[in-house]
């Protein structure tokens, strides 16, 4: 009787052990897949480089940076106000992308709000037009007192937005490049602010900029050619995740 209770218990130990052992490899399981999906990013609506469900060239560069890390991304599209506060303020993000290099957000220089990775792509922008009635210039400072279409949220180039902060260029903001080009259209600003790849993009594809396409062009002179960025959030886990992403790069 003894013995029979005493194998009854190394066989219950034995249970508890490989119970135990199963519930420490599923613990370590969720750990790594926690691990995998842990950083999040924020991004905007803004083809061709970034499409509504996360999936463009740009976004996939990202992923693919991270993957070289092992690590995997959770890509979240907001419009870019939402986006930019996401990524500022709540922990549970990462960062948001992409983003043109500013010094007044660059926590290492003179703002506060995020950590600024090397750059990893580029973006030209430039000046969308009527084709019966094109733009003349040839430093910014010719733009002013002309009305140009604007996105809010969005940072151009650095001169051009110091001009438009004194009120010697009139921005006209919109919420979307496409109403920019709409405006454009109707005769309610003389030239709008724009990617020329997102430009192409939009009168290929978006009805009424494709039916209009030819009379409008992309202004033979650029603003700029910025850099794309990803801005991390100014916290210790955001200079984690800027380490991994250049080691990645």
């Amino acid at each position: 009787m003894v013995r029979c209770l005493a194998a009854r218990v190394q066989n219950y130990l034995r249970y508890l052990a490989v119970f135990a052992a199963l519930l420490m490899l599923q613990a370590s399981s969720h750990a790594v897949a926690e691990t995998k999906t842990a950083l999040r990013l924020t991004t905007l609506e803004w083809p061709p480089h970034i499409f509504a469900d996360g999936s463009g060239p740009v976004a996939d560069a990202v992923r693919e940076i991270f993957s070289r890390k092992g690590l995997a991304v959770t890509i979240e599209v907001h419009p870019w106000h939402r986006a930019v506060a996401l990524a500022a303020e709540n922990k549970a993000y990462a960062g948001v992308f992409p983003e043109y290099y500013s010094p007044r957000a660059d926590a290492e220089a003179d703002g506060h709000r995020c950590l600024f990775s090397r750059p990893f792509g580029k973006s030209p922008i430039g000046l969308a037009e009527l084709s019966s009635n094109p733009v003349i210039w040839d430093k910014i400072g010719d733009l002013a007192d002309l009305r140009i279409g604007t996105v809010r949220g969005y940072k151009n180039e650095d001169m051009f937005d110091l001009l438009v902060a004194t009120g010697r260029i009139h921005a006209v903001e919109t919420t979307s490049d496409e109403q920019n080009l709409r405006n454009l259209l109707q005769g309610k600003i003389a030239a709008a602010v724009i990617d020329l790849q997102v430009f192409e993009h939009l009168i290929a594809t978006t009805q009424d900029l494709k039916d209009a396409a030819g009379k409008l062009q992309f202004n033979s002179r650029l603003l700029a050619i910025p850099d794309f960025h990803v801005c991390f959030q100014n916290s210790p886990q955001g200079r984690r995740a800027r380490e991994a992403f250049e080691e990645g790069l």
